[in-house]
């Protein structure tokens, strides 16, 4: 094992101490025959193994669509996550919409969740 390996190691050894599968899902967008394009139904993507963390002190995000939104919780995983902003999940106490995302790091993901009530 070389240095660089090491903190994704230790991320993995993070998600592996409580492993928690998330199944995400993507809105999609079909033609509208118009040049345009319209909202179908979302799109469930595959389950991806992460670990699900509090945050321990929330903060406020503007949404792309400009709302302001609290970040709940955050969803932790390797770099290979494949997450969006707008993806939306069912975690073990409601559903929660994926709100920012930091890929700053090589070897980790963080993904910002809200809840959806």
């Amino acid at each position: 094992m070389n240095v660089e390996q090491i903190p994704e190691r230790q991320i993995r050894a993070f998600i592996d101490r409580k492993p928690f599968e998330v199944v995400l899902s993507r809105e999609s967008r079909i033609d509208d025959g118009a040049g345009g394009s319209i909202p179908d139904s979302p799109t469930e993507l595959l389950p991806q193994e992460v670990r699900i963390v509090g945050v321990p002190r929330p903060r406020t995000v503007v949404t792309q669509d400009g709302r302001e939104v609290q970040i709940d919780k955050a969803i932790i995983g390797l770099p290979d996550l494949d997450v969006q902003l707008g993806d939306t999940a069912p975690l073990s106490d409601g559903n929660y919409e994926v709100v920012d995302i930091d890929r700053n790091l090589d070897y980790r993901v963080v993904a910002g969740v809200t809840s959806r009530g």
